[in-house]
């Protein structure tokens, strides 16, 4: 029991530095703010659906250091980006290392080539993303086109901070 919960503490603290370096040009945080953080945000996602935690832990920075939800929910999207290609990179090397079954090499394929393509779909959409989705939403509900419009401009310009990337 106490080497699980030193194996805890150990993984939050992992994960609370990258969270620290993911959002650290939007919200700064501490070491010990990251880690609370993390850990809040995993307890969410125990007692809550479809991965909660990262939209508490995305509330929780943006209460805390006073910047739109928008911008630190971009810093999630980066997160689990990166999480896409670690597991890409991972079944690549298994790929020549391991004999899979037919099955799951299909299925590993698939994989791969979703990621690619959601990673590709975002870079290309980035600008334009906002644009459509406010003016679909102004079809169905003309007063939430543009706070939704102003809404994934915050995301994306997040990722554009966490992943400090020119290429979006």
């Amino acid at each position: 029991l106490g080497a699980s919960m030193l194996a805890t503490a150990a993984s939050f603290g992992v994960s609370g530095l990258r969270w620290r370096h993911v959002i650290s040009r939007e919200a700064p945080l501490s070491r010990r703010e990251a880690f609370d953080v993390v850990a809040i945000g995993n307890l969410a996602n125990l007692v809550a659906p479809s991965r909660a935690g990262d939209l508490a832990r995305s509330a929780l920075v943006a209460r805390w250091k006073t910047v739109p939800v928008s911008r630190v929910l971009g810093g999630v999207v980066v997160e689990r980006y990166a999480d896409v290609v670690m597991l890409i990179g991972l079944a690549a090397v298994l790929w020549f290392a391991v004999r899979f079954p037919p099955a799951v090499q299909a299925g590993v394929l698939a994989f791969a080539a979703a990621g690619v393509v959601a990673i590709v779909a975002v870079a290309v959409a980035a600008d334009r993303l906002p644009v459509v989705a406010g003016r679909v939403a102004g079809l169905l509900v003309p007063s939430l086109a543009a706070r939704i419009t102003d809404f994934l401009r915050g995301i994306f310009a997040g990722i554009r901070s966490a992943g400090h990337l020119d290429l979006f």
